[in-house]
């Protein structure tokens, strides 16, 4: 599908790209991995052909249609949300430009001609110059039907109108001016763009980042069902490895190409790490023995030919580097603090409304020492609007007691705006310290990635990954007992998100978090509030036991809207006739063997999900991760678990 031969992009004498080659399958849907700055938006645009100085490494089959949705905020001119979106099937777009101009030709071919029709008989001119335009029009009209058909143009708007509901947005927002939409929604509308052309070639930067749980969802539903090759870029470990069955692992200038999902690609990236570790370690052991003959025998004129051997011994050594630099001691440590009552919010009648617009109305719970909470549901539901309730910093209507001891830290979705730009990294952490503070900044910032000369950069030339990681810094300056966080994975790359889970997993205090990202919520919490028609729902388990019922709830809700749709159907219409009597029981019979059907599929989607949950269970094992053959083989049952779900799954649609 697409050949790239020799790619090399180099900045003064450091390579982005080196020499690298590999070849892209119509089948595939790869992840496209590595550190901030590594490339990755680089090698989409080079493949989008918006970089045109390395085409020449780029092979394409002429006509191939791409689809590519930067990370970057798009502007859009002025115009309705569903027309902008319809507007981008270009191929749709010109056959009903001219359907239009050939129907308008159509009803016109009755008038008088122009052109001379002096070479016709005077009594029929007008009448075979009217036919013959008829028919020329009438042949050309049902060709481009035919067409348009043949593309689906005519289900453009159904379509449409699903792509842009599966997103998050309201049928009644559908009018609404795309241009004056915020730019998280203006990113779903170049997205829902992207779906309804279904290109060959699908290439999708951060697609993540600005949906919520539901509209995740829905995009990843889509996505296992899209037949063309995808190009994902995403910091969602779940969400790439429910898509992707090969990774591409940008490096040092290299790019590695694991044939895996990225469960698969992690575990086998972990076994080339451990082995360079080892042949390292060896290096060094070998580089310290010939030293030590070395220093021993150097002033023996009997061992100068054996000094001399082990000298060059030395010299012939390629010491080998891991590429992957060992985080794994990296800490990020919260400052002790008091411990706070039993009661830590005590929310009673809370209401909260914008102008006209209710967020929720007269809501009740309470929140105690020790609690982990998922604030989760779709976008402008007050998941945002409690995290600040809760803070302190946002006005409402009801009563909130705050209990004994508490001091909260707090971090917004967009909490980087608070930096000062003209500040460096060192200078924003020394001039939040305040007196008697034992904190030492060039510490703490280490603990966020950030040393050396990196402590010296601007505020204003930080990316959002780091402006994000220094402002949670700041978060750690005072000690806090109860934690509000607010999306505070975004922009955040794999690693710092592996840091920052770990640290809030060791925080003994109450913890409340706003966040659609799956793998980091996973046992970091053990309550889900979900926030959906005005309203607060708590559930008192984890996000993978919300989840999954979530998903079975969804499916006992289609049932019983078919089954409700089907009774009133059945009341509505009365046999006028013994055959449609007969056809009715027919019908009735095969309704049922669909049912029947149907319940067997769910029965068994539901035992490989959970055969699914325990193959994930014991991966994430240390005793099974270092038994390699077990490894391997429960590696290789939960690849067959995922194949045949995902099977099942489209069986199961087809009897939706």
């Amino acid at each position: 599908m697409i050949s790239v031969q020799n790619l090399s992009i180099h900045f003064g004498d450091r390579y982005l790209f080196n020499d690298v080659s590999f070849l892209i399958r119509p089948e595939d849907k790869i992840g496209l991995v590595g550190r901030n700055g590594s490339g990755k938006t680089t090698l989409l645009k080079i493949l989008a052909g918006i970089y045109t100085e390395n085409q020449k490494s780029i092979h394409k089959p002429t006509g191939l249609k791409i689809g590519y949705l930067p990370q970057e905020i798009i502007y859009i001119q002025p115009n309705s949300i569903i027309q902008e979106v319809m507007s981008s099937h270009k191929e749709i777009q010109k056959l009903v430009v001219k359907i239009r101009e050939t129907e308008h030709a159509l009803a016109h071919a009755g008038e008088p001609a122009e052109h001379s029709v002096s070479s016709l008989p005077v009594e029929h001119a007008g009448k075979s110059v009217t036919l013959e335009l008829f028919s020329e029009h009438s042949a050309v009209l049902n060709h481009l039907y035919e067409e348009l058909r043949l593309i689906d143009g005519h289900l453009i708007k159904e379509k449409t109108e699903k792509i842009l509901t599966g997103l998050g947005f309201e049928r009644n927002d559908f009018d609404n001016d795309v241009s004056q939409l915020s730019g998280g929604w203006q990113m779903r509308v170049e997205l829902a763009k992207i779906l309804l052309q279904n290109p060959d070639l699908m290439m999708l930067d951060e697609p993540t980042n600005h949906l919520d749980m539901d509209s995740l969802l829905w995009l990843e539903n889509f996505l296992s069902s899209y037949k063309g090759c995808l190009i994902l870029v995403s910091h969602d470990r779940v969400f790439m490895n429910n898509l992707c069955n090969r990774i591409f692992d940008l490096q040092s200038g290299n790019l590695r190409d694991f044939k895996s999902n990225y469960l698969g690609y992690e575990a086998l990236k972990q076994q080339q790490q451990e082995h360079l570790l080892a042949v390292q370690s060896n290096q060094l052991k070998e580089i310290e023995h010939n030293k030590k003959f070395i220093e021993r025998f150097r002033y023996k004129a009997s061992k100068a030919k054996q000094v001399q051997s082990r000298i060059k011994m030395i010299d012939k050594i390629e010491l080998v580097i891991p590429e992957e630099e060992d985080l794994s001691k990296i800490r990020i440590t919260f400052p002790n603090a008091p411990r706070t009552g039993v009661d830590v919010f005590k929310a009673e009648n809370i209401s909260k409304a914008y102008n006209q617009k209710e967020v929720f109305r007269e809501q009740s719970f309470s929140i105690y020492r020790g609690d982990r909470i998922a604030f989760v549901g779709r976008n402008g539901e007050g998941k945002s609007t409690l995290s600040r309730i809760l803070a302190g910093t946002e006005p409402y209507q009801g009563k909130l007691t705050t209990g004994y001891n508490v001091q909260i830290g707090y971090f917004a979705q967009h909490n980087f705006a608070t930096l000062n730009p003209a500040h460096t990294v060192l200078e924003t952490i020394e001039s939040n310290i305040t007196a008697g503070n034992p904190v030492v900044p060039r510490k703490l910032l280490g603990a966020f990635l950030f040393s050396g000369d990196t402590v010296y950069k601007k505020v204003s030339v930080l990316s959002g990954g780091e402006k994000t990681r220094l402002s949670m810094a700041k978060l750690l300056l005072e000690p806090v007992n109860v934690l509000i966080l607010d999306e505070p994975t975004h922009h955040l790359d794999l690693i710092t998100k592996d840091i920052l889970k770990k640290s809030l997993m060791e925080f003994s205090g109450t913890l409340v978090l706003v966040s659609h990202d799956r793998e980091f919520l996973s046992g970091l919490v053990n309550q889900v509030y979900e926030f959906k028609n005005k309203k607060i729902h708590q559930f008192p388990y984890d996000i993978e036991e919300y989840l999954s019922r979530k998903k079975m709830e969804s499916l006992a809700e289609l049932n019983s809207i078919k089954k409700s749709k089907a009774k009133e159907g059945l009341k509505i219409k009365e046999p006028a006739n013994p055959n449609i009597k007969e056809k009715e029981r027919q019908a009735d019979k095969e309704k049922k063997q669909h049912e029947h059907r149907r319940k067997q599929l769910e029965e068994k989607i539901s035992s490989l999900e959970k055969e699914k949950s325990e193959c994930e269970s014991k991966l994430s094992d240390p005793v099974v991760y270092n038994d390699k053959d077990g490894f391997h083989t429960i590696l290789d049952r939960y690849n067959r678990v995922m194949k045949e779900l995902e099977e099942m799954y489209k069986k199961w649609e087809a009897y939706m």
